[in-house]
C-alpha cells in the first residue's frame, strides 16, 4: 500500500517522501496489515508564522476512518507529532477490538481449562510437586482437585 501524499502551498520532496513512507509502512505492519489507503497532506498554516500543519487520513476497513494532525515549524516534526496521534489512534482502536472478543466470564474454572492447567495429580498416591507436570499429568482426562 503506498501512501497519497500532497502538499498545499508546500514542495514535498523526495527525503520528505521516503521518511513519510517509512513511517507508515511501520505503523501498518504494527497494529493493521490491511489498511485499504492513506493520505498525507502537508499545508502552511498562518501568514507568516512559518507553521506547517500535516494530516494524516487512514481507513482501515469498509467504513472505519482514523485522522490525525500535527503542527509545528518544521515539516518532519509536524508529520512526527501527527504520526504519534495516529499510532495512538490506531492501539486504541485496536485494543476495542480486541477487548470485544474476549468477554466471557473469568472463573478459575474457565482459567484452569482455557490453559490446560492440572493443579494435582488424579491418583494422590503419586507423589509430584505442585510446579511439575508429568506426562501422565497431562494426559488425564479430567481434572480432580483435592478438598
Amino acid at each position: 500500500m503506498k501512501p497519497d501524499i500532497h502538499g498545499k502551498q508546500i514542495d514535498v520532496g523526495d527525503a520528505l517522501r521516503t521518511h513519510v513512507d517509512e513511517k507508515i509502512s511501520d505503523i501498518n505492519s504494527k497494529y493493521f496489515n490491511h489498511v485499504t489507503s492513506v493520505k498525507v497532506i502537508f499545508s502552511r498554516e498562518g501568514h507568516g508564522h512559518g507553521m506547517i500543519r500535516v494530516t494524516i487520513s487512514y481507513q482501515v476497513g469498509k467504513n472505519i476512518m482514523i485522522n490525525a494532525e500535527g503542527q509545528a515549524g518544521d515539516a518532519y516534526a509536524a508529520f512526527d507529532e501527527a504520526v504519534e496521534h495516529a499510532s495512538k489512534r490506531l492501539r486504541r482502536y485496536k485494543k476495542r477490538l480486541r477487548d470485544h472478543h474476549d468477554r466471557t466470564e473469568k472463573t478459575p474454572e474457565t482459567e484452569i481449562t482455557k490453559h490446560r492447567i492440572i493443579l494435582w495429580p488424579l491418583n494422590p498416591s503419586m507423589k509430584v510437586p505442585r510446579n511439575r507436570i508429568t506426562p501422565e499429568m497431562k494426559a488425564m482426562p479430567r481434572l480432580w482437585l483435592p478438598k
